[in-house]
């Protein structure tokens, strides 16, 4: 018994060896792990995005400047119903305006990635925050960042804010602010 045992072990040793050739010809997948958060701040379209949410907010909070005066000689009641109406509507309008900027720079970030996945045959592209732990050479951030930076960033034009004027022959208005919509 003791020599089949020994006979089965050297047959399948045997056999092991033979596949192992067979085995390391198989190509390695690659892997690509992008910081998306350094590439949405660090790029050049992601620059571009935050001078425009700059511009964005200044035009807003001048809105908002707006309509105060606006309302400045209202009774209390009505700046209290008014005023918080109007800061809400501005408030929702910059969360339209970060949510339209940031698609704006992830659509081109997506496109240089799969540029880049296609190019070198990667099976997959990783967000790094995705991640516990990657060794530094998978990550191809600085690629993508460098395929960036020739690419321009096309965003919506800047928000209007159109003021309701006070009517003191109509205290009632319903809204004091309205944002342009896009």
């Amino acid at each position: 018994m003791t020599n089949g045992i020994r006979s089965f072990f050297f047959v399948f040793l045997f056999f092991s060896f033979l596949a192992l050739p067979a085995c390391q010809n198989e190509p390695a997948q690659v892997i690509g792990v992008v910081d998306v958060e350094r590439v949405l701040t660090e790029s050049v379209p992601g620059k571009a995005a935050i001078a425009h949410l700059e511009q964005a907010k200044a035009v807003l909070q001048k809105g908002l400047k707006d309509l105060e005066e606006e309302w400045k000689d209202a009774s209390d009641e009505e700046k209290r119903r008014v005023l918080p109406e109007g800061l809400s509507a501005l408030n929702r309008q910059m969360a339209v305006e970060e949510q339209a900027a940031r698609k704006v720079v992830a659509d081109i970030m997506l496109e240089e990635i799969r540029g880049w996945r296609l190019t070198h045959k990667a099976s997959c592209v990783i967000a790094r925050q995705n991640l516990l732990d990657a060794d530094k050479t998978v990550d191809v951030t600085d690629e993508i960042l460098h395929a960036m930076a020739s690419k321009t960033a096309t965003f919506a034009p800047l928000p209007t804010v159109n003021i309701k004027k006070r009517d003191s022959a109509q205290p009632e208005k319903e809204i004091g602010l309205e944002p342009a919509a896009k």
